[in-house]
């Protein structure tokens, strides 16, 4: 089994159907390991190519993160946004490597962090 099956197979472990994509990325490109086929299908391939160069762009940010959040925060480890039906999940390994993790926005029921917040907030937006 490859490094990137290995990753995949730990992820499907974790989420089950809940996991929508993971890609892997570096300055020369990226590559998606794994798709969900009704997330695929809902993509041109216009669409998917400009959301991995933004991620990469993402990553080049880290470093500045990591430098202004650690003394209050610790290590940065993740973005993380939050969509109506999904969660993007970018793991940056270092300025130009990374890995970006797409999720249900439901699993399992559980509220996230998010919709905690936004329900704290409801009232003030």
């Amino acid at each position: 089994m490859s490094d990137a099956d290995a990753v995949v197979d730990r992820l499907r472990r974790e989420f089950g159907d809940a996991l929508r994509s993971v890609t892997h990325y570096n300055a020369d490109g990226y590559e998606d390991l794994y798709v969900r086929d009704d997330v695929e299908s809902g993509y041109a391939d216009d669409r998917m190519e400009r959301i991995a160069e933004e991620t990469r762009m993402e990553a080049l940010q880290s470093t500045y993160l990591r430098d202004l959040f650690k003394p209050v925060h610790g290590d940065f480890e993740c973005t993380v946004r939050f969509f109506a039906d999904g969660v993007e999940i970018n793991y940056t390994v270092s300025e130009t490597r990374g890995f970006a993790v797409g999720l249900d926005r439901d699993i399992g029921g559980t509220d996230s962090v998010a919709d905690r917040a936004e329900r704290a907030l409801d009232d003030r937006r």
